[in-house]
């Protein structure tokens, strides 16, 4: 069996994209968080001008308004040469934005690109901002609490990875559960970085993690089953609008993965956990 390894973490610079938004006003950071957060940001609270920032508030997602543009700029600084603050290829990551299944052309177009592309030295002022390093001593402590906090969930988390890839199959043997107290607590977003799968998110789920691990499974199987999923009659109305895009067979997709997703993810959480994708898949078809 491939052993997993689990541990929550930050990532310095990640967190300065938090600290940024919180600033410009991002109100997102005491929903669903314990209510000591409340003092301990007021120290931290609207004290900086990072203009930047203020443009990663956007109307495409009712429940979430800094969709998409805070979870692309987190993928951003695995572009970046965070050594000299500089792009490592934007080609390469102009070429991820653009083959990503969850965006409309709206979150993509040029006025997206002109803007992120002056990020890295936007996160270079954060980084270096004195406030900011203060912040992060703070942040490195709540981060050794929340590992001592989750022991037991970190253990029953392994079991499950270690089940996915004994059965699933999956290239990455290391989990980083990337946590920031500042980010949206039902914001969980992934990235992939050598043999790690990085999951980001405001808050600690076992069933959050599960979900978004699951998502780099399922979705080459959906790919797979593709035509059979946009001739079938499957509609989830409970799904959030946004996940349908502007409709159309990529909406439809996207939509059936998401429910295929929550579905397997609530196995887990029953100790019922799905051996075989490809038959489940089958069967929600049928």
């Amino acid at each position: 069996m491939t052993e997993i390894k689990c541990r929550i973490t930050n990532n310095k610079f990640i967190s300065a994209i938090y600290f940024a938004l919180l600033q410009c006003g991002y109100d997102y950071h005491l929903i669903g968080k314990e209510k000591s957060l409340e003092s301990e940001f007021s120290v931290f609270y609207k004290k900086e001008n990072f203009p930047f920032f203020s443009y990663a508030k956007q109307n495409t997602c009712d429940s979430y308004s800094y969709w998409p543009r805070a979870a692309l700029l987190e993928t951003a600084c695995y572009y970046i040469n965070t050594d000299i603050f500089e792009w490592n290829n934007f080609g390469e990551y102009k070429e991820f934005i653009m083959k990503a299944s969850n965006l409309t052309s709206e979150e993509r177009n040029d006025n997206f690109l002109k803007w992120v592309y002056e990020f890295p030295p936007a996160l270079k002022e954060v980084v270096q901002n004195r406030l900011f390093k203060s912040y992060l001593d703070w942040e490195d402590k709540w981060i050794a609490k929340q590992n001592e906090n989750h022991k037991d969930d970190l253990a029953t988390l392994k079991k499950r990875i270690e089940f996915c890839a004994e059965y699933y199959g999956t290239a990455y043997t290391n989990l980083e559960i990337l946590l920031s107290p500042i980010k949206c607590f039902y914001s969980c977003d992934h990235h992939f970085t050598d043999k790690t799968f990085v999951f980001s998110s405001g808050n600690f789920s076992i069933d959050g993690i599960t979900h978004e691990f699951l998502h780099h499974i399922i979705h080459p199987i959906i790919e797979r089953n593709k035509a059979k999923i946009i001739n079938s009659c499957c509609d989830f109305f409970e799904i959030d609008p946004s996940y349908y895009l502007s409709g159309g067979d990529t909406g439809k997709l996207n939509s059936f993965e998401e429910q295929t997703v929550r579905i397997i993810t609530q196995r887990f959480a029953d100790n019922l956990p799905v051996k075989s994708i490809d038959r489940f898949i089958s069967d929600m078809l049928k």
